[in-house]
């Protein structure tokens, strides 16, 4: 019963998104990720991903992005990760290092989990003189539902807030999700998302996102 529930009303989400999305370039992405591990204790791992990003109904190729991080549980269900993202692209590089902190609570098939951030970005990395143009610092809050549905299949529902810390504290914007996950196997997996972002700095563009996201782990 509960499955029915959670299947009609993610049926009626993605309609009312499909009618009610904006022409905007950025109305469909797909990212694609695969993703290393390795346990160096029962408390600690470190990982290593590579991912890519396509933007505007996929005519528009992002770049890459080069993640190496650790991840380290004091406790069970409490996990906090450092990690360093390296972003290449034929326009602008950026590092960005970040420290996480995620929180998983599971009752019976739903999971809710929350997950509080604090990333710093070095905008216009040029290698050589290593010239930084910019310094963005920001806060993120981020809370989650999943629902088990089948086996293999996910509903998700996830509401995020970030904060500019540069100057202050501001409310930067806020990423809604809805989408599902089907997990092919422990090391495939597969999500369809929508996204609705508004803006609330800098812009007042308010993204309306459709969105695949494909990814692979493995572990060693």
């Amino acid at each position: 019963m509960t499955n029915r529930y959670f299947l009609s009303i993610f049926c009626c989400f993605l309609t009312w998104a499909a009618f009610g999305q904006k022409n905007k370039s950025d109305d469909f992405r797909l990212r694609t990720d695969v993703t290393v591990k390795h346990d160096l204790s029962k408390k600690w791992n470190i990982s290593g991903q590579f991912q890519t990003r396509w933007y505007d109904n996929l005519n528009d190729f992002k770049g890459f992005y080069y993640t190496l991080g650790c991840a380290y549980e004091p406790i069970p269900n409490l996990t906090i990760k450092p990690e360093v993202r390296l972003f290449t692209s034929t326009s602008i590089d950026y590092l960005r290092w970040g420290l996480f902190a995620d929180y998983k609570h599971k009752i019976a098939k739903n999971s809710l989990s929350l997950r509080l951030g604090y990333t710093e970005e070095l905008d216009g990395v040029v290698w050589g003189d290593f010239d930084l143009e910019s310094n963005q610092i920001m806060g993120r809050g981020k809370l989650e539902y999943q629902h088990r549905l089948t086996k293999k299949l996910f509903g998700i529902v996830s509401s995020e807030l970030y904060f500019d810390l540069s100057d202050g504290m501001e409310l930067s914007r806020i990423r809604n999700f809805l989408g599902a996950e089907y997990k092919f196997s422990k090391k495939i997996a597969a999500e369809i998302l929508w996204m609705y972002q508004p803006m609330f700095k800098k812009s007042t563009h308010t993204h309306n996102i459709f969105a695949i996201q494909a990814g692979l782990t493995f572990k060693i």
